[in-house]
């Protein structure tokens, strides 16, 4: 096997398995930390959110943690995280299929290139 088919393989295998991790973890459920108010010192605190993963209808099952008065959720918790991530997995996915098909045009020119080579050197 020559040495640039070795390198093509290696380049198609990096990016299979990068596109694998970035599949597993899509399909894990998602955390967002909701803030919820102020501490004693005035510091901002948050209640962490376990959400549904990338491919569910929806965001949350509905269920939050029950936070102590006078702290309550500021905002809806987990659509702006599953929407953050679910472009991120789109963006990772166009990178994916954008890399293959660079890998196979690349390769399909330097073996085309490699045979107009052959080609001359034997007419020669």
């Amino acid at each position: 096997m020559a040495r640039t088919d070795r390198l093509f393989l290696l380049a198609g295998a990096v990016l299979v398995v990068w596109y694998a991790v970035v599949v597993v973890w899509a399909i894990r459920p998602l955390t967002d930390a909701v803030p919820i108010g102020l501490d004693t010192d005035g510091r901002p605190i948050s209640q962490t959110v376990e959400c549904d993963d990338l491919f569910s209808g929806t965001a949350s099952d509905g269920s939050l943690p029950v936070v102590v008065a006078p702290n309550d959720y500021t905002r809806g918790a987990c659509s702006a995280v599953q929407r953050d991530a679910r472009l991120v997995f789109g963006l990772d996915t166009a990178a994916a299929v954008v890399g293959m098909a660079a890998l196979v045009a690349v390769r399909r020119r330097a073996r085309r290139h490699a045979a107009e080579e052959s080609r001359a050197v034997a007419a020669a």
